[in-house]
């Protein structure tokens, strides 16, 4: 499956600041927003900070960071045969020497491992430990009860894209302010 990427926003594996465009300069191209879609949006954004407020305390209170748990996420749900750390700064959005600070952490605590890369000499491959993994299992189980909990939040504001995808971006231009334009449909 592949993952659509944000038009102008940073996609999956691309540094924040690498975008070719950036938000102020398509954001003169879209529609402003009706009160539905400001209150879908801002249900959207209450949701990511449930669930980010959660996934900090759920983290610290296993005895790791929210960013070395994304990192034991990374490695483990690559779909790559091996992870590098140029890999791993790119998903999570860090220059490389911040990744790889990251990186010594894990390996002191002994939940990754470096390995002799098999397709780059210079590289290293990042490995779960079995105490790494045992962690991440039990993280991400209780993770994902917690996306489950904000289902119906995520549903809405998916619905709500597919619709105004499918109904296409109305200008400020056509009847009048867009804000109060209302739907077009097409029969």
């Amino acid at each position: 499956m592949t993952r659509p990427k944000l038009i102008g926003l940073p996609g999956r594996g691309q540094a924040a600041g690498e975008s070719a465009r950036s938000p102020a300069a398509f954001s003169a191209k879209l529609p402003i927003l009706d009160d539905l879609q400001y209150r879908a949006l801002a249900n959207f954004r209450y949701a990511l900070r449930s669930f980010l407020a959660f996934s900090e305390a759920a983290t610290r209170a296993a005895g790791i960071t929210p960013q070395q748990y994304q990192a034991l996420l990374i490695i483990k749900a690559s779909e790559k045969d091996e992870v590098h750390i140029r890999h791993l700064a790119a998903e999570m959005l860090l220059k490389h020497h911040g990744a790889v600070q990251l990186v010594d952490r894990l390996v002191r605590s002994k939940l990754i491992r470096r390995d002799a890369s098999k397709s780059d000499g210079r590289a290293v491959s990042l490995r779960l430990t079995s105490s790494g993994e045992r962690k991440l299992d039990r993280l991400a189980a209780i993770h994902f009860h917690e996306v489950v909990r904000h289902q119906q939040q995520l549903l809405a504001i998916s619905r709500l894209a597919d619709r105004m995808h499918r109904v296409g971006p109305q200008s400020d231009t056509e009847n009048g302010n867009a804000r109060h334009a209302q739907p077009q449909t097409h029969s």
